[in-house]
């Protein structure tokens, strides 16, 4: 009789274990959804932002677009040194201007070397370029050119600390709009 009553015993924990197991997995399960959800919530919300200060932006200096271009790697030379690229990964335009063609392949994975005098430039402060203008880097001319783009504004994007993040670069399709470069607040904000 007592064995039998250990026998219960142990069937009874076995079951409530089990339970309890079920029970604080599918707790861990929904933790981990709500904390996928809030990543993602997050992500959308920072990109409405960014989207949002592009076309104040763009909406101050009178651009037809404005894009904003994140450096990043992911590759690396046989030396060992690492890959920089830039990728479009933001774009507002005014009402009547299309998207810029190529967007889906010219405007990702650039390598930074095409670009390198152009970045150089803009290591301390903001440059306007016209794509008439013979110096500087053919493949930011062909890239803007190729959409009817006369001019181009490039500013540096640094975080809280003051490491490079990307560039917003601002276009015009005409060589007529005067481009307010006065005013340099605004593009401190960004």
């Amino acid at each position: 009789m007592e064995t039998q009553i250990w026998n219960n015993l142990s069937e009874i924990l076995v079951f409530l274990s089990i339970g309890i197991s079920a029970y604080a997995l599918s707790m861990v399960k929904a933790w981990y959804s709500k904390r996928r959800t809030a990543v993602c919530a997050r992500s959308i919300n920072q990109s409405v932002r960014v989207r949002e200060i592009l076309s104040e932006i763009m909406t101050y200096f009178e651009a037809d677009r404005a894009k904003f271009f994140q450096f990043h790697n992911g590759e690396y030379f046989v030396s060992g040194e690492s890959i920089m690229k830039l990728s479009m990964t933001h774009v507002t335009m005014k009402a009547g201007v299309g998207y810029p063609t190529g967007m889906q392949t010219e405007y990702q994975q650039i390598l930074t070397g095409y670009l390198a005098n152009t970045l150089q430039k803009v290591i301390d402060k903001p440059c306007l370029f016209k794509t008439s203008d013979t110096s500087g880097d053919f493949y930011l001319k062909h890239l803007f050119m190729a959409n009817g783009v006369k001019q181009i504004y490039v500013a540096p994007v640094r975080n809280i600390k003051g490491n490079w993040l990307g560039i917003i670069v601002m276009t015009w399709l005409d060589d007529e709009t005067e481009i307010k470069l006065e005013d340099e607040k605004l593009m401190e904000y960004a």
